[in-house]
């Protein structure tokens, strides 16, 4: 307690007490004189040491009770920082406790869109290798992977290249081969669109710099580009959203030669 506030409360029941004789005083000197003047004025004498005897009692009794007050508001006071501690403490504990809890809520729900979104990785990298046959065995169909003779004198490139060979009667039945896995192919990626799952292709790919993120380098080359371009690819890379299924395989540059 403040000791400013203990004088205050010390001062206030003294002064009570100080009254209280004061007035038992003013009740004995006032008493009416029985024997006469000198009987009066011996108990005007007896009655004033009365007042002050019962005076110094009254002090007395206002040390006591304000020591008793005091006493208590101490205690109280004890008690206060005692509980205000434990409210702090139990309120860090509190908050800690919620701070867990709710990292705990976020990992889970983390988890679960994880799941939801990945749980077919392992099977898609699977069919991603049957889409790879796929571009296979087009490009083995219509020679387009290393332009071929057979393309020669035909005029256009790419798609419409393959398109009037194929129209040719002589090719009517590679023709309805190549239609067939073509459309296989196509459904099979849309499937994949659907699910996430898309292919990086070549131009995705190609002169780009090796990132290890994405491309798994197999071999290095000559070549005019800087050096760790992407110049070859050997195997398409595959993504399922965010993520890496599969990370092409690709050749690098050396970089060009020194002169």
């Amino acid at each position: 307690m403040n000791p400013g506030n203990q004088q205050q409360i010390r001062r206030m029941f003294s002064s009570s007490g100080a009254a209280m004789a004061a007035k038992k005083h003013d009740a004995g000197a006032s008493a009416p004189a029985a024997d006469g003047e000198g009987a009066a004025a011996k108990e005007g004498e007896a009655a004033a040491k009365e007042g002050e005897g019962e005076t110094k009692d009254g002090e007395s009794e206002g040390d006591a009770l304000v020591k008793e007050k005091l006493a208590k508001i101490d205690e109280l006071e004890l008690k206060v920082t005692e509980l205000t501690e434990k409210n702090a403490d139990l309120t860090s504990k509190l908050r800690l406790s919620y701070a867990d809890f709710e990292n705990l809520r976020k990992r889970n729900v983390t988890d679960v869109e994880n799941a939801k979104s990945y749980a077919i990785s392992k099977f898609a990298g699977t069919l991603v290798e049957v889409a790879d046959n796929m571009q296979r065995a087009t490009e083995t169909l219509t020679g387009t992977k290393e332009a071929p003779k057979k393309f020669e004198g035909i005029e256009g490139e790419g798609a419409k290249a393959v398109e009037k060979y194929l129209a040719k009667a002589e090719n009517a039945e590679l023709k309805s081969v190549y239609e067939g896995v073509t459309i296989t192919e196509a459904s099979l990626l849309k499937a994949f669109k659907g699910a996430g799952i898309e292919k990086m292709g070549e131009q995705e790919i190609l002169n780009k710099k090796f990132d290890p993120n994405f491309h798994e380098a197999m071999f290095q080359m000559d070549s005019d580009q800087p050096k760790d371009t992407v110049v070859h690819v050997m195997q398409n890379g595959w993504k399922i959203k965010d993520r890496m299924l599969r990370a092409a395989r690709v050749g690098t540059s050396k970089g060009p030669a020194k002169k």
